[in-house]
């Protein structure tokens, strides 16, 4: 029998200790991160552990070396530290399993709030800021965002909602057109922290190459996806109007609306073929219950009869 995991969180956190770490607190346990903050050589820091079956250490390395880069070109920038000398990745082994360790600086303020304008004028500011700085880092082995949906599944979505065959071509063309650039991959409300005028970012497990126009447009889902679920489409339009001005306002590329629209559009589609064909689908729906599921499709169905008609 393999041990459960109460057995898995104790005994990192033993683990951990021995390696140094001291006020060990669980954040985030899951199947394939297990987040901490701690005490790491007398200062506050955060502290992933990743299953090795979900992050090799190859990658879970070129990420370290690239933020470290990053870092020097912002401080706000959340980077490794190196848990002892010239060690950043430590490796735990629990029985049978294995885990990757790496500790970062704490992001200290408060999670952005997306109904506080003033914290939406600064996300937008500083994702403009990080699409500046990330092309001046060397290349990097990340993968390349893709048109995705080529199989059945999305051809079938395609053909029976409305506008669709518009949306998805415009969205394909973008992928195949556009400039790529190293891109943090999932930047949220949820992925950064405020204090005062200083935006702290972090959470780059995502990191891939691809347009800046898509980053901006995936975050813009994102809010969307959760305010349509919550019934405030409003809270969405504000956030939308703040944000993309004041990331145009100090961006140094002209970005397309019109892009972004069917952008977002392409996400709910790609969303909708894996409901259509859930054994192709990524993990999180594979694995999510019935009533989330619904909650999914409401969503598609919301999005294409409501909003983009």
């Amino acid at each position: 029998m393999g041990i459960n995991q109460d057995n898995i969180r104790s005994s990192i956190i033993s683990k951990l200790t021995e390696l140094g770490f001291q006020d060990i607190q669980a954040v985030k346990a899951g199947k394939q991160n297990h987040v901490y903050t701690c005490l790491l050589h007398g200062e506050t820091s955060i502290v992933k552990v990743t299953d090795v079956r979900h992050r090799s250490l190859e990658a879970l390395q070129t990420q370290s070396d690239m933020l470290k880069a990053l870092h020097l070109h912002s401080a706000a920038i959340c980077a490794p530290i190196d848990i002892k000398d010239r060690l950043s990745i430590a490796e735990l082994k629990i029985e049978e399993l294995v885990f990757y360790v790496i500790a970062y600086t704490f992001a200290k303020g408060t999670t952005a709030d997306i109904q506080n304008p003033d914290h939406v004028r600064l996300m937008g500011k500083s994702l403009a800021l990080l699409h500046q700085a990330l092309p001046g880092l060397k290349p990097y082995p990340f993968e390349e965002i893709q048109a995705q949906g080529q199989h059945a599944s999305m051809s079938q979505v395609v053909q029976y909602i409305q506008n669709a065959k518009t949306i998805y071509s415009q969205a394909t063309k973008h992928f195949e057109s556009s400039d790529k650039q190293l891109l943090h991959g999932d930047f949220n409300a949820g992925n950064v922290k405020i204090k005062g005028e200083i935006v702290h970012i972090f959470d780059f497990d995502n990191c891939v190459y691809g347009s800046a126009t898509y980053e901006l447009a995936n975050t813009l889902y994102m809010v969307l996806f959760d305010q349509v679920t919550k019934g405030a489409l409003s809270v969405y339009n504000e956030f939308r109007k703040i944000f993309f001005g004041a990331y145009q306002a100090v961006s140094d590329k002209p970005i397309d609306v019109y892009c972004i629209d069917d952008l977002i559009g392409y996400r709910v589609l790609l969303l909708a073929s894996w409901l259509a064909q859930p054994h192709a689908a990524p993990l999180f729906i594979r694995q999510s219950s019935q009533i989330w599921l619904d909650t999914l499709d409401d969503f598609v169905h919301t999005y294409f009869e409501k909003i983009r008609q």
